[in-house]
């Protein structure tokens, strides 16, 4: 009887491999310890053994020969390379090629042999992605996206993505503008999936669960296609994380195309008359696009208007409230941010990831 869980694939299942003479002896050591038999074939000459093998393991080389094939999309592919080349063209070929997680070796041995041992069980748990947009300029949506985050990463991973290529930059805020990794201009993605388990590795991070995908700066920053955007989400996603989105102030195709690709938009909107009148135009146009949006009210309301008064002028289901910390602006200007995990901004940092979670598993 089928009991709905993981299901093992047969015994040793056979793992094709596509690479360079350098790197078969490596490949052949992991592909044993995972408990797959290797078979070799040429990038030209693989669709077949494409479509049955547990597992397909290539380098940059072949992963480029193997995309110009236009072969079928799978699950299971890994791109390899030798410890010490430059990461990023390898990346690019492993995110354009639909990989799974792109590895150098010897070094992350131990990680290929993971990631291939992982594959022999099919089933996996599935993360939740909620995009943040402030319902007026000023609102604060880039720090509560951030907290999120923050918080998020607390008890798993995290994916922080920086949408606003003509914002200060969310690294910045998290104290990583300084760290080594990938950024928007290095992925350079030409269509398909993006399935990469172990983007973290390749993108700034904190070390504790929490990477983040910003803009390059110095001139290199650039606009983002939304397809570009989407499938970066889809693969933190279907890899378990919380993918966190900080949505720029504005109505265009990438915050639509984010708006209907997330679990949830969290719309932040000032406890003002104008915060009101703004959030409810910015609410109209979220609502073409998902029903799954929430309001985060934040104060002070020098009117005395009421969180709940709020939601209901913007017409949209009250998430969350919280109060200003008058000290936040002041401390973000000397480091980074730093939440108290009983502040308000951390309970409604909570509250908007734990809906997130919610609606996935509902």
């Amino acid at each position: 009887m089928d009991t709905g869980g993981p299901k093992l694939v047969p015994v040793n299942p056979v793992a094709l491999v596509m690479v360079n003479d350098d790197l078969l002896e490596d490949v052949g050591r992991v592909v044993a310890a995972a408990g797959y038999r290797l078979v070799r074939a040429a990038a030209t000459d693989c669709r077949r053994l494409w479509s049955e093998a547990g597992a397909v393991l290539v380098d940059a080389d072949a992963a480029h020969i193997a995309s110009a094939q236009h072969l079928p999309r799978r699950g299971g592919v890994v791109v390899v390379g030798l410890a010490g080349i430059e990461p990023a063209p390898m990346w690019r070929h492993a995110l354009s090629l639909g990989a799974i997680d792109a590895m150098p070796l010897p070094d992350d041995e131990q990680a290929v042999v993971r990631v291939l041992t992982r594959l022999r069980v099919s089933g996996s748990v599935r993360g939740s992605a909620v995009a943040v947009i402030g319902g007026a300029g000023g609102a604060g949506a880039t720090v509560l996206a951030a907290a999120s985050a923050m918080a998020a990463a607390r008890s798993g991973r995290a994916l922080l993505i920086d949408a606003d290529d003509l914002g200060g930059g969310v690294d910045l805020l998290v104290g990583l503008e300084n760290s080594p990794g990938m950024r928007w201009v290095d992925l350079a993605l030409e269509g398909g999936r993006v399935l990469a388990d172990s983007l973290h590795a390749a993108l700034p991070h904190d070390g504790h669960g929490l990477s983040v995908l910003a803009h390059a700066r110095g001139g290199r920053a650039a606009a983002v296609r939304p397809e570009v955007v989407v499938a970066t989400i889809d693969a933190g996603r279907e890899h378990g994380d919380v993918v966190v989105i900080d949505l720029p102030h504005r109505d265009d195709e990438l915050t639509a195309a984010v708006a209907a690709a997330v679990d949830l938009v969290v719309v932040v909107v000032p406890a003002t008359v104008r915060g009101c009148a703004a959030g409810r135009e910015t609410l109209g146009r979220i609502a073409i696009r998902t029903s799954a949006h929430a309001v985060a009210v934040r104060g002070p309301a020098p009117g005395g208007l009421s969180a709940r008064q709020v939601a209901d002028a913007v017409e949209s289901p009250l998430l969350a409230s919280y109060r200003p910390d008058p000290a936040l602006t002041r401390r973000i200007e000397c480091g980074p941010l730093r939440v108290g995990r009983r502040s308000p901004l951390a309970i409604a940092a909570q509250t908007v990831i734990a809906r997130a979670r919610a609606g996935v598993n509902a």
